[in-house]
C-alpha cells in the first residue's frame, strides 16, 4: 500500500493572471499546502522545503 503524505507546493508567479487559475484548480482537486511567490521574490534557499514546484507560464 502506498503511503499518503502531505505535499507542499511552491507556485512561482511569473506575473500573469493564469497563475490564479492554476491555484483554483489546486484548491479544487488537491488537499495540499501551497505557497505563491512572485518570481522576483523567490528565495532559492527555501526550495527544498517543497515537494513540488509549479512555474506559471508568464505574460504573453
Amino acid at each position: 500500500m502506498l503511503k499518503k503524505f502531505k505535499q507542499n507546493i511552491l507556485i512561482i508567479d511569473n506575473h500573469d493572471s493564469f497563475t490564479y487559475n492554476l491555484v483554483q484548480l489546486i484548491k479544487l482537486f488537491c488537499n495540499n499546502n501551497f505557497k505563491i511567490v512572485k518570481n522576483t521574490e523567490l528565495d532559492f534557499n527555501s526550495i527544498n522545503n517543497f515537494t513540488h514546484i509549479l512555474i506559471s507560464p508568464g505574460p504573453g
